[in-house]
């Protein structure tokens, strides 16, 4: 990791800047740059799995443990190893057909390519597996990540901003939580892909944002 200046001291809007800087810089990490990612993101699901159980349970007022650790950080887990299966796989381009008109020495192929940083905002029921999961597509795709953590679980967003900041720069992943006030200034910000797990009403605002 190198030295950056702390979330708390950056805006959501030059946060994003400096993500999107980043990526010009590097917007085609290798396959095993990926792997590593994602190796390095499931050691510590792994590491932080009882730590989170027990801030979860003081967020949710007595969520059992074994609940936490197996909906959350083992379905977390799942996703990693997912991903970290098929990234040299998904990163393979793929033939196509071309019309029969241009066929013959004519080749047509499908080269997938990151599309840069992408915003994420999780749900207060599972803040670890609905941004920790999306993350982890994120990564095995070569893009950098902002995520927006809920209001209502400040004690999983200290776990997770520390299982995080950890092993990866600012420059790569970067969190907010309940310290944004207003959340639509997250869902406003021109992130080049966005996922959104949550409720149809504020599926329809956040979507209303992003269009602008």
């Amino acid at each position: 990791m190198t030295d950056s200046p702390t979330r708390e001291a950056q805006t959501p809007e030059l946060t994003l800047q400096a993500l999107k800087a980043a990526f010009r810089q590097s917007p085609v990490p290798s396959a095993a740059e990926r792997k590593h990612k994602l190796t390095e993101l499931k050691k510590q699901l792994s590491r932080y799995q009882d730590v989170f159980a027990d801030a979860a349970s003081s967020d949710f007022g007595g969520r059992p443990a074994f609940e936490s650790r197996l909906i959350e950080t083992v379905g977390t887990t799942w996703v990693v190893d997912h991903a970290r299966r098929n990234v040299a796989k998904w990163m393979k381009p793929e033939g196509r057909w071309p019309q029969m008109l241009f066929s013959g020495p004519n080749r047509l192929h499908v080269t997938y390519q990151a599309k840069g940083v992408v915003g994420i905002i999780a749900p207060w029921n599972m803040p670890l597996y609905l941004s920790l999961g999306p993350l982890a597509a994120a990564l095995a795709a070569g893009n950098r990540a902002m995520i927006k953590l809920p209001e209502e679980t400040p004690n999983a967003n200290k776990v997770i901003k520390s299982l995080i900041s950890e092993v990866f720069d600012d420059s790569l992943v970067a969190i907010f939580g309940e310290e944004l006030t207003d959340p639509s200034t997250f869902s406003n910000l021109a992130f080049d892909h966005l996922i959104f797990t949550g409720s149809q009403r504020v599926a329809k605002s956040i979507m209303a944002a992003a269009a602008q």
